[in-house]
């Protein structure tokens, strides 16, 4: 059975719809049409005004070199991808898996030391270097849990 809050916030955003004044309701509208939001730096906007590109799809690559954090999720399948300014070797880079964390090392420096999302099957995740881009694969436990 849904919460109580639950049915209160649609209630809200019902009357806002018919043109009531509701408070809370512009915060909510205002923090949703936010330029940037605090994952921005690492990994791009979320929404922003075209279909996001990643490496390697479609017929667009992204700006060589632009620092950022790019991913995408297809099935069981978790992919990372970071390209810096300069050009990256296996030396430069350290990863470990474990089945729910990540510690990723460049040049020496933590660059991702975090737990993940839902478990992976650290036995299936890699990491490789393609054109001075590091690339990270993550398998999933679980192919249905969308991340």
């Amino acid at each position: 059975m849904a919460d109580a809050g639950v049915f209160e916030a649609i209630e809200q955003l019902q009357r806002a719809e018919a043109g009531e004044d509701v408070p809370g309701v512009q915060d909510l509208n205002d923090m949703l049409k936010k330029e940037s939001g605090p994952m921005d730096h690492m990994f791009g906007k979320a929404f922003d005004d075209g279909p996001k590109h990643f490496y390697g799809r479609k017929t667009e690559d992204a700006t060589p070199g632009d620092g950022k954090w790019h991913w995408e999720q297809k099935g069981e399948e978790v992919q990372v991808r970071f390209k810096p300014e300069h050009s990256l070797t296996k030396k430069d880079i350290a990863v470990t898996f474990k089945a729910q964390y990540i510690h990723i090392t460049i040049k020496g420096e933590d660059i991702v030391k975090s737990p993940l999302f839902r478990p992976v099957v650290v036995d299936e995740c890699t990491w490789c270097i393609v054109s001075g881009e590091l690339q990270v694969m993550l398998t999933k436990q679980n192919e249905t849990e969308h991340w």
